[in-house]
């Protein structure tokens, strides 16, 4: 006996949905969403490259042992040297303080 045409209709939106369903689980766990999550020193130097491939806005967070403030003004401000680049050409960069 044939399927009534309801019936495949069903199948085939079920089929789709699974296949959305596994495609973009497997999508997400690709994606780098934490690209660096290390502690750094304060010193100059090079904190290193890293790898995103998620496009949006990014927020870089700074955590301190001690609070900073009048008791640690070394910390205020930040000076910060950052560059954006890709496939080895600079898109953007920074030298600058970055206050809190």
């Amino acid at each position: 006996m044939r399927m009534p045409v309801a019936g495949r209709v069903g199948v085939v939106a079920l089929i789709i949905g699974l296949a959305s369903s596994i495609g973009s689980g497997y999508w997400l766990a690709t994606r780098n969403w934490v690209p660096v999550d290390i502690p750094i020193s304060l010193s100059k130097g090079r904190s290193g490259d890293f790898h995103v491939n998620v496009r949006g806005e990014y927020v870089v967070s700074v955590a301190l042992d001690q609070p900073a403030g009048d008791s640690c003004p070394a910390y205020l401000p930040f000076q910060v040297r950052w560059q954006l680049s890709h496939d080895g050409s600079v898109i953007e960069r920074s030298d600058g303080d970055l206050s809190f």
